[in-house]
């Protein structure tokens, strides 16, 4: 932890307009001022803070310019100076009041956290937990191995960022619930306070309106505790104190939805920023399929862990504990898993987008309650429907042990049925009466309150047992209508547009049920739908993608070859011609040579290790978002017609072809918008930001964020000001100016100030 009194930790004690009167910041001593409202007065303190390399001499001289001390004068010092507080007190008086900065500032933390640690009590865990392994040999017990990373134990982590990745249903949240908890109970001893930050607390936002990661925190703090306030800046600073440690998981759902702002990489260096030279502890949870594809070189302070498959030995592990009193019931349900473990006949698969069912823990945990149920043994057969045939299992020991007339097979489809109806949350909430639309019998309704697929959620509604059980029964459906007619996908088009850049939960188990010879009906499906939704072709573009990765080809010509020709049949073969399609996400290991892309749209596309040359042809398309190009050849050759490029996709292309693109007068128009929508937050003006928030983003990316804010200012749009606590300061909006900014941002009408800053921008370029 550090040990410096700065004037940061003035205003985490509760203080306001803190003054540093330091004269030389060599000195030995620092001095600050700062107020603070006790009832209905105002009092004004100061504090003397003696540092690490104070001596008594240095002691004096600080008391001697400040001898006319007044009740509210504290001496403050760290616990490395050597200095008694019998010899300070011979030399400021008995009556002074002696701290250590540390737990000084540690003991406010702890009171104004209090509720909130308490809170976290009520976050819910995993009863029977086993401590899941890590790919990384060398770490012998991983939930330990983290929790000295979390408490500042091992001095080799300081300044890195700990992320934590694995395919979906591993346990990465499961694990990170039992380190808040370890950490919340030892919070008083180490000094750290979890602050805890998941995917429920931000789903209740709206998504396309989260501009910043402080959002995200704030609102999970009120989430625990509703009055807690803490500013921005004091939160980053007692991070990087090691006062408070953050644990954000889910970091593939919040940055990989496809309406959020917050760009992954943007967000990565961000927190890593916040760690380097600190004594911040920072862990990020992550699906390894996200993180794959959208971090292709994470930042150097980075050190990512990877969450191993759990094994028979665990699996053993966990029943032991879940039938800790009935030996009998262990060996049962070993005996059940073992049979879907012989059942499965699939051999393990490192980095692949596959995770076998068997080998994830909520398949141990389903084991467990459908033994626990009065299941018996069961048949598990070698077919991509594993998963399916064991929750037939249990929907038809369900069946057996409440005599329903529902049989399992209509049980799964009404629970599909469900899933699908609401395709925008995760684990969808639902009351009992709507089961009577789908194919429960409606004499069954009744008798569902303790179905082992579905638990409470509050005192009306439900919702299913396990969380991954949505995304699955969602992939079922699409799997089950690419088999037999696009008609049974109807309903699913807006679930696959949700999920178009192909790295969601559905996208990846959809990969987990579909086999490499599924890629027929999968392109027969998208050649059906492309005209009428490309968002949703989009998706099956990167499924089919995915199928193609686990064949045998090895080259991009070969990858390209294959995808392509059937996904754009008879139009690819004889002429290389792919037509109206829209790509969305990462397109990636392919070979654009020879191919002519007519009317397509590229949005928030990214190139990776992407062959095109002059044969490359891209006729009447749209380039849109945040475009990026890595190319593994001269891309500055290939030939375009009649493109429209929308800024800063616009940008990305000036780079790679070495000449701009449009007229000066449409550039700047677009790049204009960019910048005045930072002042027009979900539909509402905005009248300031902080200065370093004004950096960020596609503008901040560009170098275009000086120049326009330059113009700004010299046209009065815009002033600095201060912000307390920023060093850097902020900007704020032209009150006068509000009504143009209306009129820019809802008609596109370009007058006053927000004209002169137009055309000082459009003719800087002449």
């Amino acid at each position: 932890m550090a040990t410096t009194f700065t004037i940061n930790d003035v205003e985490l004690l509760g203080y306001t307009s803190p003054k540093d009167l330091s004269i030389d910041d060599r000195s030995p001593y620092a001095i600050f001022e700062a107020t603070a409202i006790a009832g209905l007065e105002e009092i004004k303190a100061r504090f003397i803070y003696l540092k690490s390399n104070c001596t008594l001499n240095h002691a004096r001289i600080a008391h001697r310019q400040n001898e006319s001390l007044s009740e509210h004068t504290y001496v403050v010092k760290p616990a490395s100076l050597r200095l008694t507080g019998h010899s300070l007190r011979e030399i400021f008086g008995n009556n002074i009041r002696i701290s250590e900065y540390e737990e000084l500032v540690w003991k406010k933390l702890k009171v104004v956290f209090d509720q909130y640690l308490e809170s976290l009590s009520d976050v819910p865990t995993e009863e029977y937990f086993i401590s899941p392994r890590s790919t990384n040999n060398e770490i012998d017990d991983l939930e330990s191995w983290m929790i000295d990373y979390m408490r500042g134990g091992r001095s080799e982590d300081d300044g890195t960022v700990l992320v934590l990745s694995a395919h979906a249903g591993v346990g990465k949240t499961t694990l990170s619930r039992s380190l808040l908890h370890e950490l919340r109970k030892r919070a008083t001893r180490v000094k750290t306070i979890p602050i805890y930050v998941e995917a429920q607390h931000w789903g209740k936002l709206h998504l396309d309106s989260i501009d910043e990661l402080w959002d995200v925190i704030d609102n999970s703090l009120r989430s625990f505790s509703s009055g807690l306030s803490l500013r921005e800046d004091l939160f980053y600073y007692a991070l990087r104190q090691g006062y408070l440690s953050f644990i954000f998981d889910g970091f593939d759902e919040l940055c990989g939805h496809k309406t959020s702002q917050l760009d992954a990489i943007a967000v990565l260096r961000q927190l890593t920023s916040i760690a380097a030279q600190s004594e911040a502890r920072i862990l990020v949870t992550t699906r390894t399929l996200y993180w794959d594809s959208e971090i292709e070189t994470p930042p150097d302070n980075v050190k990512v862990v990877k969450l191993d498959a759990f094994n028979t030995q665990q699996a053993k592990g966990y029943f032991k504990k879940y039938f800790r009193s009935t030996p009998s019931m262990q060996n049962q349900a070993l005996n059940v898993y073992r049979e879907l473990v012989r059942g499965s006949h699939r051999p393990r698969q490192d980095g692949g987008v596959r995770t076998q069912f068997v080998n994830l823990p909520l398949c141990v945990a389903m084991v467990a309650d459908y033994v626990k149920s009065g299941g018996g043994p069961i048949t598990a057969d070698a077919r991509r429907e594993l998963l399916e045939d064991f929750l037939l299992n249990i929907c038809r020991r369900e069946k057996e042990r409440k005599n329903l007339s529902t049989s399992e097979v209509n049980q799964l489809t009404s629970f599909q049925e469900l899933a699908v109806l609401d395709g925008k949350n995760m684990n969808p909430e639902f009351e009992f009466e709507i089961l009577q639309a789908t194919d429960f019998d409606d004499q069954d309704i009744n008798k569902l309150v303790d179905h082992p697929l579905l638990r409470p959620s509050d005192s009306t509604k439900y919702r299913f047992s396990y969380d991954f059980l949505g995304p699955y029964f969602r992939a079922l459906a699409i799997a089950k209508g690419l088999d037999d007619s696009t008609e049974k996908l109807s309903q699913m088009i807006d679930i696959m547009a949700r999920e178009a850049e192909g790295k969601g939960y559905i996208s990846e188990q959809l990969c987990g049920i579909l086999e490499p010879n599924s890629l027929d009906n999968v392109a027969r499906v998208f050649q059906e739908i492309v005209p009428k939704n490309k968002e949703a072709a989009s998706f099956l573009f990167h499924i089919c993608r995915n199928l193609i990765d686990e064949t045998q080809v090895t080259t991009r010509a070969e990858r390209s070859q294959h995808l392509f020709s059937a996904l754009a049949g008879t139009d690819f073969l004889k002429n290389r011609l792919i037509k109206r399609w829209s790509f969305y996400g990462i397109l990636e290991r392919l070979d654009f040579r020879g191919i002519t892309f007519d009317q397509c749209r590229f949005e928030s596309v990214a190139f990776r290790h992407c062959l095109a040359d002059e044969t490359t042809r891209f006729t009447d398309c749209i380039f849109t978002g945040d475009l990026d190009i890595k190319p593994t050849s001269d891309w500055s050759n290939v030939h375009r017609e009649r493109c429209r490029d929308i800024f800063p996709a616009s940008v990305v292309w000036e780079e790679i072809l070495g000449r701009a693109l449009g007229s000066r007068e449409d550039r700047v128009s677009e790049i204009l918008r960019v910048a005045l929508s930072r002042f027009w937050y979900h539909g509402r003006p905005r009248m300031s930001m902080r200065l370093d928030y004004w950096n960020k983003g596609v503008l901040g990316k560009r170098n275009l964020a000086e120049e326009i804010l330059e113009a700004m200012l010299k046209v009065g749009l815009v002033q600095k000001v201060t912000i307390s606590g920023v060093s850097e300061g902020g900007i704020a909006f032209d009150k006068s100016s509000m009504n143009d900014l209306r009129n820019y941002m809802d008609n596109q009408q370009i007058q006053g100030k927000i004209g002169e800053v137009f055309r000082l921008l459009v003719n800087a370029g002449q």
